[in-house]
């Protein structure tokens, strides 16, 4: 029970994060229609998932605190519906081209903010053992 409660805290908090403040944001700029807050939104979730998940693999962190950070507030932050939503407006309004180049980029870009979450989270665990020593 603590999990699911932990997983739905989680959750509503990265929801509301998610629509209440970040989509809100003026946009940096459009394609389309369709406002590339949802892309940094996407890449920063994928970079805290990565980085988060990283720094707690070998610490003995309580399940409901892990899950309701990764499952809960990550997975509510990051929308794959919203993803496919918006690409599927571009598909249709600017063009096939369009849509595809943003679902590769949102997907190549997602690749790297995971890499670069999982690598700063080794390097700190890296500094912290050496100060450790």
């Amino acid at each position: 029970m603590k999990n699911i409660f932990a997983i739905a805290l989680g959750g509503a908090i990265g929801a509301c994060i998610r629509t209440g403040g970040l989509e809100e944001l003026p946009a940096l700029f459009t394609i389309g229609d369709i406002s590339v807050n949802c892309l940094l939104i996407n890449l920063a979730g994928c970079f805290i998932l990565s980085l988060f998940t990283t720094l707690v693999l070998d610490v003995d962190f309580s399940a409901p605190l892990k899950l309701g950070i990764a499952t809960g507030f990550c997975g509510a932050l990051t929308t794959f519906s919203t993803l496919c939503k918006e690409s599927a407006v571009l598909f249709t309004t600017v063009g096939f081209g369009t849509g595809f180049l943003y679902l590769v980029t949102t997907f190549c870009c997602g690749l790297v903010a995971i890499f670069l979450g999982e690598f700063l989270g080794h390097l700190y665990k890296e500094k912290t053992r050496k100060e450790a020593a």
